[in-house]
């Protein structure tokens, strides 16, 4: 068969690494950063930067600048971006947003990093429960990042835990306390407190939760491997 010139070109583009649509993430005013500029930018969240300082999650609005409080209705991004070229290797959904002068309400992206920089945990907080929790791997080369959904995981385990105590978990939410209290390691093992617990009036039940991160041949994938009575949260 006679290979034209197109498919020789969409061949060699398939093996170049992630396209960097956005631009170099680069100081801003309000001591922060910013990749690229104008709608298409997106602001680096404080305290994700990858121990390593190559990578960082970033939030991004379709119709607002990044200096620009978004529409209240407008879907936003969060985005694993590679801080050198503004190249996004991973992309999920929050509400969270900062513009470094103005921030959303009772809501926060935490996000713990493995030593090695190869794996990171989001833990999108708000105000009673979390609304994600997400671990994402980067592939060998560093061009994207797979995920998976940590709470499909979680939480119906824990909730059908609990129902053998106490019956009924309708009123409880799940709570995971992340940032400095999650952590991963270089293997993709998390561990971290966990509540399911009844806003405003208690009570709560605390865990203290093991799971392990994996790749296969359908993607990403996680387990649950330990569950153990846990702190409760301050």
């Amino acid at each position: 068969m006679k290979t034209t010139g197109a498919a020789i070109i969409l061949a060699l583009l398939a093996t170049l690494p992630a396209r960097a649509d956005m631009g170099p993430c680069k100081p801003d005013k309000f001591d922060g950063l910013t990749c690229g500029a104008g709608v298409h930018a997106a602001r680096v969240i404080k305290d994700t930067l990858s121990p390593d300082k190559r990578f960082a999650f970033a939030w991004r609005a379709p119709n607002a600048e990044p200096a620009d409080q978004p529409d209240t209705n407008d879907p936003i991004d969060l985005l694993l971006v590679r801080l050198a070229d503004g190249a996004i290797l991973a992309k999920a959904a929050t509400q969270y947003w900062d513009t470094g002068e103005l921030h959303v309400n009772r809501l926060l992206e935490e996000v713990s990093w493995s030593a090695n920089s190869r794996f990171a945990v989001r833990a999108l907080r708000q105000r009673f429960d979390t609304g994600s929790f997400d671990a994402f791997a980067l592939r060998a080369d560093a061009t994207a990042a797979d995920t998976v959904d940590l709470l499909k995981i979680l939480e119906p385990a824990l909730r059908k835990r609990l129902e053998k105590k106490i019956g009924d978990t309708d009123a409880y939410v799940l709570s995971v306390q992340g940032g400095k209290k999650l952590k991963i390691n270089n293997v993709g093992v998390i561990q971290t407190p966990v509540s399911l617990w009844r806003p405003k009036e208690g009570p709560e039940e605390a865990y203290a939760v093991t799971l392990r991160v994996t790749r296969g041949k359908t993607g990403l994938a996680a387990r649950l491997e330990r569950v153990a009575k846990g702190p409760k949260r301050m």
